[in-house]
């Protein structure tokens, strides 16, 4: 009977062992992963654009001219920007123009100052500029903007009133401003 016994045992114990082979599994996918993307439009352009309101020709010392610049953020993540100005003018010309960017601003007619100025709240201290290549902080603070957000920065160019007429007459000049942009 005990032999009879052990061998039901054993036998179970291999009935037992087989149903062990079953198995079962399951997969679980992410979704997608995407990086986001910084996306600096200035002057509705991503690149390079004309800002042809911030022209003027025959300036005399004193006069200034100013124009809207809209500085805008089309990507997929809030970014925080900066900006810089360079001039092709000359040794002559250049450190006699103060470029100056003001927030929350509009262009109007000055009375005291032929031509236009802006008047809104000031970013930094206008700065003078310097030969080319040299370029100066524009906006030295970096400003943010959201994603899908905008805003319109006001550039004032003005000629020194102190600028000595003989020595910049007759000299031209561009200005370029830079606008960076980085993840916050």
């Amino acid at each position: 009977m005990r032999a009879v016994m052990s061998i039901g045992i054993v036998l179970g114990l291999g009935a037992v062992g087989t149903l062990a082979a079953w198995s079962d599994s399951a997969t679980a996918t992410s979704s997608k992963f995407s990086a986001g993307a910084i996306l600096l439009h200035v002057n509705s352009k991503h690149e390079t654009s004309t800002m042809t309101s911030l022209a003027m020709v025959a300036m005399k010392p004193g006069d200034s001219v100013a124009g809207l610049l809209p500085v805008e953020n089309r990507g997929t993540v809030d970014f925080r920007y900066t900006a810089t100005v360079t001039t092709t003018a000359d040794s002559v010309l250049a450190p006699n123009l103060r470029v100056a960017a003001y927030r929350s601003a509009t262009v109007i007619n000055s009375v005291l100052a032929a031509g236009k100025v802006c008047n809104g709240t000031l970013i930094n201290p206008a700065v003078a500029l310097a030969p080319a290549p040299t370029s100066r902080n524009l906006i030295s603070t970096a400003r943010s903007l959201t994603v899908g957000a905008s805003e319109n920065i006001c550039i004032q160019v003005t000629l020194d009133s102190s600028t000595v007429k003989p020595v910049a007459q007759g000299k031209s000049a561009t200005v370029d401003f830079r606008f960076t942009a980085n993840n916050p």
